[in-house]
């Protein structure tokens, strides 16, 4: 006596899925017995009753009783299981420097259908759908984890750098025109801090520091901020040039050739670093250090201004005058002893004009003008004095003739006869 195999149902089965809940399904191929299969799901299936499949399980207990054409049977159970979601974290590695794309992010996933595949957005710089990767760029980013269900996660993530650094340079010009006086200061903020510094070409002082001092106009510097994580900015400056002092100056000149009452004053100083001080040469009437000269003599003077960082520059300026008075008399002698027929005239030159001529003692005619007459012999003084006051003084020396006279020497006549002779010896007159 035989009898057939025992039924054998080989059941497989889906759980449910992110599609959504009660999408699970169950397969039966069963072998043994003697064949004529028929199928009763418990509970009742949404779909596919009496047959080999079924779908739209939900999740939870199902059985499936598979009979054969003899009656026999044999019964298969088996539990959908609810949606497993995807368990994903991302791990950051946040870049060091605010302009480069080194961070970096890793994706850990667990739970739904596996086999999991990973699409970073934005474009990383390398490792695109993997689990890792690297080269990005400060900011929000995000990974799609997808299993081979077809299921998805999508995970955020940000990656922070450090803000960047500003340098916040200050610069102070040359204190006196080539004198290599210029100073520079950085005072950074941003970057991860404890920050060093390297100038070029080299200070006068300071390389190393956040201050330094000796730096020339003209010439191009830069300096390298760098902070502990690496990151540096450079920042490139010149050195403003000085502005050089350059006085302006207001003469008044001299009234008389011989006089000295010319005056100068600084009137403005543009440049330099007020205040100022003033060095006069020749030294003034009023005293040196003022910003006005006074008591001037006709001729060449300078002033040096200095200012408060002792540079200094020189002018020289000329006290001028007008010339000396020159009479150009011309003298008419006495002609006769014993009379007053002497005349000088005056045509003068020089001085500034308007002439007034004071005689003494006081001619016969023409006191108060360059022409006098009527002169007796002595001596004439005349003053000549300009509009500005200005003055010179001649003397005239006149003398008259010594009076004509004679003598004669007398030879007689001898014997009646005329041969007598006188000759004449003048002396005197002119």
């Amino acid at each position: 006596i035989t009898a057939p195999d025992p039924i054998d149902p080989h059941g497989t089965f889906t759980h449910e899925s992110c599609n959504g809940p009660c999408d699970g399904t169950a397969t039966v191929a069963p072998t043994g017995g003697n064949g004529t299969y028929t199928y009763n799901w418990s509970p009742m299936p949404p779909s596919g009753q009496g047959t080999p499949t079924v779908s739209g399980l939900c999740a939870g207990p199902w059985c499936v009783t598979v009979s054969d054409g003899a009656g026999c049977d044999t019964t298969w159970c088996f539990t959908i299981l609810p949606e497993q979601s995807i368990l994903a974290t991302v791990s950051t590695v946040d870049g060091l420097c605010w302009d480069e794309c080194t961070g970096e992010a890793t994706a850990t996933a667990s739970g739904g259908a596996g086999g999991f595949t990973f699409q970073w957005t934005p474009e990383p710089g390398a490792g695109q759908g993997t689990n890792s990767v690297t080269g990005l760029c400060q900011g929000p980013g995000t990974v799609t984890i997808t299993d081979v269900a077809g299921c998805d996660t999508t995970i955020a993530f940000n990656i922070v750098k450090n803000p960047p650094i500003e340098p916040n340079l200050v610069v102070f010009p040359e204190t006196c025109a080539g004198a290599c006086t210029g100073e520079a200061g950085v005072y950074p903020t941003g970057g991860a801090g404890n920050y060093s510094y390297a100038w070029q070409p080299d200070p006068g002082a300071g390389q190393g520091t956040n201050e330094v001092t000796g730096l020339c106009s003209g010439v191009n510097y830069s300096v390298t901020v760098t902070d502990s994580a690496g990151c540096d900015t450079v920042v490139v400056f010149t050195v403003p040039a000085f502005i050089p002092i350059a006085p302006s100056i207001s003469v008044t000149d001299a009234s008389c050739w011989d006089g000295c009452d010319g005056a100068a004053t600084v009137a403005s100083v543009t440049g330099g670093t007020p205040p100022f001080t003033y060095f006069w040469n020749p030294v003034p009437a009023n005293g040196q250090g003022g910003q006005s000269a006074t008591g001037l003599c006709p001729g060449t003077a300078t002033v040096t201004v200095t200012d408060a960082a002792g540079c200094d520059t020189t002018i020289t300026f000329t006290i001028q005058a007008p010339a000396a008075i020159d009479p150009q008399p011309t003298v008419t002698p006495i002609a006769c002893g014993a009379q007053c027929t002497g005349a000088i005239d005056l045509t003068p030159t020089g001085g500034s004009g308007g002439f007034s001529y004071t005689w003494t003692p006081v001619p016969a005619v023409g006191q108060g003008t360059a022409h006098v007459s009527q002169l007796c012999a002595g001596d004439w003084t005349v003053v000549i004095t300009d509009a500005n006051g200005c003055d010179t003084t001649m003397t005239f020396s006149l003398t008259e003739p010594v009076p004509v006279a004679a003598s004669a020497t007398v030879g007689e006549s001898h014997c009646g006869v005329c041969d007598g002779t006188a000759q004449l010896h003048p002396s005197g007159g002119t």
